[in-house]
């Protein structure tokens, strides 16, 4: 109760402490090498502080119905941005709170989404939470944005060979070969690895750590296509499997409803053209549901075999608010 009680006050002075050291920081290609390895470990710890209050946020603060989101004002900036006629880095310049509505990767330059110009606008003043998510991600930015410099400077130096086999390198090997040590012998192999097969969207591991589907298993809902509601409003659409799809079934004059397998952050870019969006994982907080929620996209998550239940072309009614997936017709080719 006491921890619940201080908590705001907390929680702001880790805002302001977060605000204060970003604001502090040059320009990572400003910055020498060894100043750079010091900043990202310091950036690293202070992401971990801000992760702890963000789930203390969680735990602490109820939810209040109707407020506004980190996500919400995003998407604000952007549609003003848009307007306004500026790129991308022109946006991040001067709104950094749509660095929200994309991951962070390294040695990617950041692409907003297109922005659904109209889309009503947030109300309400920021929960703790949301604040904390908001410098949550501009510390990722910067931890990014260090790497990638200090990737390009050992490349120049001939320390690595190129700046791919940095995403190999845990922060302490990072951090050593910044300050002149040498790289990881085995850098070079452990580039070559190859990822395996994707995971089931959901599995349990037997004793001998094989993973085992579990589609119909105990954990699985029951076969009513119930989930895990996640917002947005009701909407009735056709079902499309993959994001080019999309443009297909709307050519048709047809609403849209993305059946997925995950909620991947990197579908952000088609919720401006889809009505609904159901997938066999995640959950309400998950960050595309989130950014669908606020576009007005009823959305669904954690419904095991989704796309076995609604194949490509069924018609469906999507019920963000009690989290049902109800079908009102058989599937019917979808043209490409």
């Amino acid at each position: 109760g006491r921890l619940r009680a201080a908590f705001p006050s907390l929680a702001d002075s880790v805002i302001r402490t977060i605000d204060r050291d970003l604001a502090g920081i040059d320009r990572p290609d400003r910055l020498e090498l060894d100043t750079l390895a010091t900043v990202l470990t310091a950036a690293v710890d202070e992401l971990a502080t801000a992760h702890t209050y963000e789930i203390l946020a969680g735990m602490l603060t109820a939810a209040r119905d109707g407020g506004a989101s980190g996500a919400g004002r995003a998407l604000d900036a952007l549609v003003d941005g848009r307007a306004a006629g500026w790129d991308d880095a022109t946006i991040i310049e001067h709104t950094p709170v749509v660095l929200v509505l994309v991951p962070p990767r390294l040695g990617v330059p950041v692409a907003l989404p297109s922005a659904a110009v109209g889309s009503p606008r947030t109300r309400g003043e920021l929960t703790p939470r949301e604040e904390l998510r908001i410098r949550v991600r501009w510390i990722q930015e910067l931890t990014v944005r260090l790497v990638d410099e200090i990737s390009r400077r050992l490349v120049d130096t001939g320390t690595i060979p190129s700046v791919d086999v940095v995403a190999h390198m845990r922060l302490d090997e990072l951090v050593r070969v910044t300050h002149g040590g040498p790289a990881p012998p085995d850098l070079a192999e452990r580039a070559t690895v190859t990822a395996g097969a994707p995971l089931p969207t959901v599995f349990r591991l037997g004793p001998d750590d094989e993973i085992h589907p579990e589609r119909n298993s105990r954990h699985a809902r029951p076969p009513d296509a119930v989930g895990e509601p996640a917002g947005g409003g009701r909407a009735t659409g056709i079902v499309v499997h993959d994001a080019d799809s999309i443009g297909v079934v709307a050519a048709d004059g047809e609403p849209v409803v993305l059946v997925a397998d995950h909620l991947a952050p990197d579908l952000a870019p088609v919720l401006g053209r889809i009505v609904g969006l159901v997938a066999e994982t995640g959950s309400a907080l998950s960050h595309l549901a989130i950014l669908a929620r606020e576009s007005h996209v009823a959305t669904v998550a954690g419904v095991p075999a989704a796309r076995q239940r609604y194949p490509a072309g069924t018609r469906v009614v999507v019920d963000g608010t009690t989290g049902r997936i109800d079908a009102l017709t058989d599937a019917v080719a979808v043209r490409r």
